[in-house]
């Protein structure tokens, strides 16, 4: 077609979550059942969901469960909230960047609405 242009094709995630964790092992499943749900949901598909876990430290099995779960893990070995945050952030590939704290739950559309 002349004159058309092509859409562009992305390749790689769309979202990248970050997830800062300091020995949350009891909490952080119930928080990856809901991104996985949330992953479901999402009009891309969860395979447009990065999903970065930035362990501050822990010494619980926290990371363990993290990478079982298909998390990307970061190491932050400075124990600050910020630091965690920023080091996660720093290793995400996605052009959209979320947060989400380890105690908590995304609603099933939260990547739909951040889209």
């Amino acid at each position: 077609m002349a004159g058309a242009s092509k859409a562009k094709i992305v390749t790689g995630p769309r979202l990248s979550l970050v997830i800062p964790a300091f020995n949350e092992e009891k909490l952080l499943p119930r928080l990856l059942e809901s991104v996985e749900w949330a992953g479901q949901q999402y009009r891309y598909g969860p395979e447009a969901v990065e999903v970065l876990l930035a362990d501050n430290a822990s010494t619980d099995r926290t990371a363990e469960i993290a990478a079982a779960r298909g998390c990307r893990v970061v190491c932050v070995e400075e124990r600050r909230i910020a630091a965690a945050r920023n080091g996660g952030a720093r290793q995400a590939g996605a052009p959209v960047l979320a947060f989400v704290d380890a105690d908590a739950r995304v609603h099933p559309e939260t990547f739909n609405a951040v889209e």
